[in-house]
Order: structure tokens, then C-alpha cells, then sequence
């Protein structure tokens, strides 16, 4: 996932430390993203659910992503992040994706 670093931080990698400066963009899996999330210096950059199941979508995330000004539709965004079927549910009426299942 990509995160904004959005205040000054330093993290320890197998190669040591790394000093990351704001504004820098990182990749980092999935499970250590909500980690640093929690920590306050660090900003998720993809759509994504919150703890409520609430898309949330970056408004300096890809361009792909803002429905709001022409880029793909909800209903792509949320098959690309494979959400469950109740998710789907409140936001489309379209039927829910097979490849998802």
C-alpha cells in the first residue's frame, strides 16, 4: 500500500534505519500500513474501508480513483479492493462481482 508521510520519521527495515522526510510517498504491505497509520505520521494514499466499512478515497490519491471527476466508477473501486458483500451492498445495486466471491 502506498502511505504519505506526513510528519518526519524514522523506521527500522532489515537494512537498518531509514529516516523518511514529509511528503515522501513509501510502499509497505498491508498488515504493517494500518500500524503506521495508527501512529499519527503516516497517510494512506489508496481508497480504502475504515474501521466502520466507510470507503474513504484520498483526495490526493490516483486521479483513477476520484469518481467525483470523471475517473472509475465506485463500483470498480470497490471490486479492486475485493470488499465483502454487505459493503458492496450499501454502496451499489449492481450485482456483486464473481471474481470478489
Amino acid at each position: 500500500m502506498k502511505l504519505l508521510v506526513i510528519e518526519p520519521a524514522r523506521l527500522e527495515t532489515s537494512d537498518g534505519i531509514v529516516k523518511l522526510a514529509s511528503g515522501q510517498i513509501i510502499m509497505v504491505e498491508h498488515e504493517k500500513a494500518a500500524y503506521l497509520v495508527q501512529t499519527g505520521k503516516f497517510r494512506l494514499r489508496n481508497p480504502y474501508l475504515d474501521k466502520n466499512n466507510t470507503l474513504r478515497i484520498p483526495f490526493d490519491s490516483d486521479t483513477k480513483y476520484h469518481w467525483w471527476a470523471g475517473g472509475q466508477s465506485i463500483d470498480d473501486t470497490l471490486a479492486e479492493l475485493g470488499v465483502a458483500l454487505e459493503v458492496w451492498e450499501r454502496y451499489t445495486n449492481q450485482p456483486y462481482p464473481e471474481e470478489i466471491n
